[in-house]
């Protein structure tokens, strides 16, 4: 099924080139003015003593005993309670979850001054020698595979089953409701997924090792600056999937914060890749959902919600909204986060919604420039270019590609030709996953309609691929990505295979990862091709 792609919604795009998106901003540190506590990069030398700090706190963490809520496996089983992902709850909850978390940090390290330092993957795309074990840190209480981590489930099991189902036991009827919406109707539902999440041996704890610490394949291209451009670009707080699709900065709406729907390109593609990068053949802490018992997984949120921060600023810069629209705030600020630990060990009950954890005024911090920083150039705009259902080929699986076809039009082809400026080419593709998302990845493709894609690797033809992060089955609903195209349209213009009046289609195909085997169905990896669309942003 092919359309025309006649502009819907059309607005001004204009700014600087794309590479002056990512150009640091002296002295840019925080929309809130000066703030206590500066978080630094993990690399910068000045962020030394947070380190130390910090791999001091973790230390001690692990000598609590499994039934003190800052015991380090405590504190990380909270993600796997409560974590959103794949929806608009995605950004407030890690924030909130961080901030408590390094007031503990600060406790168990005795350093009132402490910062959580972030890890900036763009300009450091390896995990840095200070996360592993060796030379002066021979014992190092931030890498996952030293003495301080469980040596296997069976260790685990017998020192923590009591604790967790105690703690299960404490439980009110609010926090049980989260959890029957999370599929934990009972205690030994959540057992059981505490153990498929659980990395054994603790050999196998994180993939990357000092000999070899670099990010590699799709991780290494969803942190380049271009990526993290064009998710911070947007100006809508929250992305729109349909048949009126919007960009936003964040994941799109979704009926509670269990439920994943959709991914926007920050969390889909960084926060994703880096996760299951770090896994492996033999699993890793990262890509579960017990990824915060690998200590680099808060250092890893922490860029994420200083990128956050910059498109916070961004919007600030620009007379823009931070928020959601008021009738999005209805429905976004009431949501309970029920399961947070404060510095002193009890429950928070007093501040406990989406609304609460919006801003960073109430944790004191802000960032040093990283990666990202410059103030992105404003749109006045977007732009609906395209939109398609897949026709009768929508069912793909690893041995068959399902396609949308798209008709080329004048407009859209006037917004790629020449020197590209700050517009951004965006695809929202929506499709049916399989049930089974262990270890499936999803590439996509565009290429001339009717001609087979190429998906060799490093396909010119090649847009970009998908993974689940955390979710080892998938939802009865359709999941909507949002995929930044730019980079393989402008190589099918520069071939003369992008011209007006032409067709294009758009590919999706399932294939292994690199982590866990699978335990494969007869049909392997399955699932539809829902429906595609283009928008300039």
């Amino acid at each position: 099924m092919t359309l025309n792609l006649t502009p819907t919604r059309r607005g001004v795009l204009k700014g600087a080139a794309a590479s002056a998106a990512i150009l640091a901003t002296p002295g840019l540190l925080t929309a809130q003015g000066n703030a206590k506590f500066l978080r630094k990069s993990m690399t910068d030398p000045n962020a030394a003593s947070d380190m130390d700090s910090y791999r001091r706190a973790v230390a001690v963490m692990w000598t609590l005993p499994p039934d003190h809520p800052h015991n380090w496996f405590r504190m990380a089983m909270t993600h796997l309670l409560d974590c959103p992902h794949g929806n608009w709850w995605f950004f407030v909850w890690h924030r909130g979850y961080l901030g408590y978390f390094e007031q503990v940090i600060r406790l168990y390290s005795k350093d009132d001054g402490f910062a959580l330092p972030y890890w900036d993957w763009s300009a450091d795309s390896f995990v840095a020698n200070s996360m592993f074990s060796g030379g002066q840190f021979p014992d190092n209480a931030l890498d996952p595979t030293s003495q301080h981590f469980p040596a296997d489930w069976a260790t685990f099991d017998a020192a923590y089953q009591n604790a967790v189902s105690d703690y299960w036991n404490t439980l009110n009827a609010a926090q049980l409701h989260q959890e029957q919406l999370r599929g934990n109707p009972n205690f030994n539902a959540f057992y059981s997924d505490l153990q498929s999440n659980f990395t054994t041996p603790r050999q196998a704890g994180r993939s990357k090792t000092p000999t070899a610490p670099n990010l590699t394949g799709n991780a290494e291209q969803a942190v380049q600056p271009q990526v993290i451009m064009a998710g911070l670009q947007p100006v809508p707080f929250t992305t729109v999937s349909g048949s009126n699709p919007q960009t936003g900065f964040n994941s799109p709406e979704s009926a509670n914060h269990h439920m994943g729907v959709g991914s926007a390109i920050i969390e889909g593609f960084p926060h994703n890749q880096v996760h299951n990068n770090l896994g492996g053949p033999q699993g890793g802490w990262m890509p579960s959902l017990l990824s915060s018992v690998d200590p680099i997984f808060f250092l890893h949120h922490c860029n994420v919600d200083r990128l956050w921060d910059v498109w916070t600023r961004k919007q600030i810069a620009n007379g823009d909204s931070a928020e959601p629209t008021p009738q999005e705030q209805v429905k976004f600020y009431p949501e309970e986060f029920l399961f947070f630990h404060d510095a002193d060990g009890n429950p928070v009950l007093s501040t406990t919604t989406a609304k609460d954890y919006m801003g960073m005024a109430r944790w004191d911090y802000a960032y040093t420039d990283g990666a990202g920083s410059g103030i992105v150039p404003k749109s006045a705009g977007n732009m609906l270019v395209a939109s398609a259902k897949a026709a009768g080929d929508g069912v793909f699986s690893e041995n068959a590609v399902a396609k949308a076809g798209l008709d080329v039009s004048p407009e859209f082809v006037k917004t790629i030709e020449g020197d590209r400026g700050a517009e951004r080419h965006i695809a929202h593709i929506s499709f049916q996953p399989p049930e089974d998302l262990t270890n499936a990845r999803f590439n996509f493709y565009l290429s001339p309609k009717g001609k087979a894609p190429d998906t060799s690797p490093r396909s010119p033809e090649f847009a970009g691929s998908f993974e689940f992060f955390g979710m080892g089955k998938g939802h009865p609903h359709p999941h909507t990505i949002t995929l930044d195209i730019s980079d393989v349209l402008d190589r099918m213009e520069a071939a003369d295979l992008l011209t007006a009046g032409a067709a294009v289609d758009v590919s999706v195909v399932a294939v292994q990862g690199d982590g866990v085997p699978r335990n494969k169905s007869a049909a392997g990896i399955q699932g539809t091709l829902n429906s595609v669309s283009i928008e300039t942003i």
